[in-house]
């Protein structure tokens, strides 16, 4: 019962009343029908206050057809995906496998059902004839019922989605298949998907016809009209024109009368509306502090399935909303919360340090070894990459196991709850975004200048790294909560914020030496890896010796460099 997640590459048509596409007419590709149609039946579920549609997912338990089981819906780096674990033998129970993903993202409230779809599906295999199949084509008849109200909506669309791992241009395949679609008079959909049409988002679609509870067709939302209805309506409306003409004459002093009330109507109608008022400034707090707890809720849940770029994300994220609480601090009303709230978040961060290295090493590791050159075998790099891919993903089991565990979960409920009910204090409140904004670099400010430059009596290569790290970490975090300015009305003074670009360059200077900090770590943790298990050192010796070398030359710039920047800090003062 593993679950599995593949992309969803597809489009989907408006289909007319009696539009039928030629196949025949594709010069290329070449359609197959399968012999039965499938009758599919779906439940979606969310909480009560929509806690995973606020995220974008869809959660459904589908029956029928060959990918029958539990399904969640998510759009990742504008990819949409989709998650499959088998049906239980209790079928209407959710499994583990799938209430692990999402936990994170349901706010501790129970998952309730919102909607049935069920789906008469005619399925077209699509066939290249030097890639094979490349597509399926579903003609779906669709009828969803919305559960708290038993309003259901009716509609027909053909959707095309790609077979994964297909070598025929997407492009091509596409194209060719929308030339016949759209010749048969078909559209493209705007539908955002089936669950939001079924909840009634698009009841305003000429493709949807909603009926009530009763099975009566509600008003307003009528079958699209055949061409012969629209013929008679046309004749009807040329006839009511020529009537109107005619009566026009005896209209015409009640017209101007109606006109001259018309126009007082049209002022009273053409009253300026009253500007909306700008958020204050806890208003503006508290959603900066809502955004940054559900920028975690999102990238931890990335990492539980296993999108590619999400430990750096998640990482990103925990120490965005670090910032915030840094940069709040004294101005919260309860700083002792802010403070256990920022444990929280730096406690995360730290739970996937281990997998951030491995992931690091296992991109490096090549490009050192090509940097070798002749001097490292082909042999030995094979063997060193295996070593890290095999450490990558042992950091990534570790570090899943801990996302999945209960103190982590309760860990994202207790960092929700502070964070939900954090408030500005009293005077605070009544400052200006730009004020309190200036309050907030000043903090962030204060943390890097007590850090200052290496000092003098610290030689140590170690004792080094270690104040580097941290007036490099520092410098991120006014990086990261900096950027509260761009997505709010919060504001510093141009002059706190002069620094950022002179800290670019640093950031990227002190990155690469903990990058090599991390390799040199690595290295030797494999050279006492090979000597337990009596492999050969030699090669991990020469990258390791290279590495050391590299470690101390970065050293010595970063440390020139961190001058350099405190420099500027006093010239700034």
């Amino acid at each position: 019962m593993t679950p599995s997640t593949q992309p969803e590459i597809e489009r989907k048509y408006e289909v007319p009343a009696g539009a039928e596409p030629v196949w025949d007419d594709m010069p290329r590709l070449k359609v197959e029908p399968e012999q039965d149609v499938r009758s599919l039946e779906a439940t979606y579920y969310d909480t009560a206050t929509g806690s995973l549609a606020a995220f974008g997912l869809a959660l459904r338990r589908r029956r029928g057809g060959p990918d029958e089981g539990w399904h969640l819906k998510y759009r990742a780096a504008g990819v949409k995906h989709e998650v499959h674990v088998p049906l239980l033998r209790t079928a209407d129970r959710l499994p583990a496998q799938m209430r692990q993903l999402i936990s994170g993202l349901l706010d501790d409230q129970p998952l309730e059902p919102l909607a049935v779809l069920r789906n008469e599906r005619q399925v077209l295999q699509v066939h290249d004839p030097e890639h094979g199949r490349v597509a399926e084509i579903c003609l779906d008849d669709v009828r969803g019922t919305e559960s708290a109200t038993g309003i259901t909506r009716v509609w027909q669309e053909h959707e095309v989605e790609l077979v994964n791992g297909t070598q025929a241009d997407p492009q091509a395949v596409f194209d060719e298949i929308q030339t016949v679609l759209l010749a048969a008079g078909l559209r493209p959909s705007a539908s955002a998907a089936k669950i939001a049409r079924t909840l009634g988002a698009e009841d305003d679609a000429e493709a949807v016809t909603v009926i009530g509870p009763d099975g009566e067709q509600l008003p307003g939302t009528q079958p699209e009209d055949s061409s012969e209805d629209r013929a008679e309506k046309a004749s009807s409306k040329g006839k009511k024109g020529k009537k109107d003409k005619k009566d026009g004459g005896k209209k015409g002093k009640k017209g101007k009368k109606d006109k001259k009330d018309g126009g007082k109507k049209a002022k009273r109608a053409e009253a300026v509306p009253e500007p909306e008022s700008e958020p204050s400034t806890g208003q503006i707090v508290r959603t900066a502090l809502f955004g940054a707890v559900r920028q975690i809720q999102w990238m931890d849940f990335l990492v539980r399935i296993g999108a590619e770029p999400a430990v750096h994300g998640l990482r990103r994220a925990a120490r965005t909303c670090e910032a915030l609480l840094i940069g709040l601090g004294p101005d919260l009303a309860n700083p002792q919360e802010a403070a256990e709230a920022g444990r929280i978040v730096r406690e995360m961060s730290q739970e996937l340090s281990a997998l951030r290295d491995a992931e690091v090493v296992e991109q490096l590791l090549p490009l050192r070894a090509e940097d070798a050159g002749e001097a490292l075998s082909r042999s030995a790099a094979a063997h060193l990459e295996t070593m890290a891919r095999e450490n990558r993903e042992a950091q990534a089991a570790s570090a899943r196991r801990r996302l999945l565990s209960s103190g982590h979960q309760q860990s994202l409920r207790d960092l929700a709850e502070v964070l939900g009910r954090a408030r500005l204090s009293d005077s605070a409140a009544e400052r200006s975004p730009k004020k309190l904004g200036s309050r907030m670099a000043e903090r962030w400010l204060e943390t890097i200048r007590q850090l200052g430059p290496v000092p003098v009596e610290v030689v140590q290569l170690d004792d080094v790294l270690v104040h580097v790290h941290a007036v490099r970490r520092a410098l991120r975090l006014f990086s990261f909560g900096a950027e509260v300015f761009d997505a709010t009305p919060l504001r510093a003074r141009k002059s706190q914020t002069t620094i950022l670009p002179s800290a670019e360059g640093y950031l990227e200077t002190c990155g690469d030496l903990m990058d090599c900090r991390v390799m040199d770590v690595w290295y030797a943790s494999a050279a006492r890896s090979l000597v337990r298990k009596g492999g050969d050192r030699y090669g991990v010796g020469i990258l390791h010796g290279r590495e050391r070398a590299l470690l101390e030359a970065s050293t010595e710039d970063s440390v020139l460099i961190l001058e350099e920047l405190f420099d500027q800090f006093e010239d700034e003062d």
